[in-house]
């Protein structure tokens, strides 16, 4: 049984999604031969225009700097902890205790 779906109550996505199956049912049953072609064509060209309005930007222009900026703070760290482990060798032993204090904080 066929159920009648009150495209009023769909959200902006399901209806654009609604339209786009729909659309997709017409040309597998073959516009030509239902001689809807000019409707179809037309609704073809809204439904993307909907879809270029209503479609989520899912990057930020940002989003590369952001990347570069991780890697830099990545990196830092990592040469912060190299250069603290390298310390907690000096041969003072303030040096050393110090050094190990800091290790010891970096586990945290």
């Amino acid at each position: 049984m066929i159920q009648s779906i009150d495209l009023i109550k769909l959200r902006n996505a399901e209806f654009i999604q609604f339209c786009k199956d729909f659309t997709v049912l017409l040309q597998n049953n073959g516009v030509e031969n239902l001689s809807v072609q000019s409707h179809y064509t037309a609704m073809v060209a809204k439904v993307s225009e909907l879809e270029s309005l209503f479609k989520n930007e899912l990057s930020s222009p940002l989003t590369a700097e952001i990347e570069d900026l991780d890697i830099q703070r990545d990196k830092a760290i990592t040469g912060i902890i190299a250069a603290i482990n390298a310390f907690v060798y000096h041969y003072d032993s303030s040096v050393a205790d110090a050094a190990v204090v800091l290790q010891n904080n970096l586990k945290l």
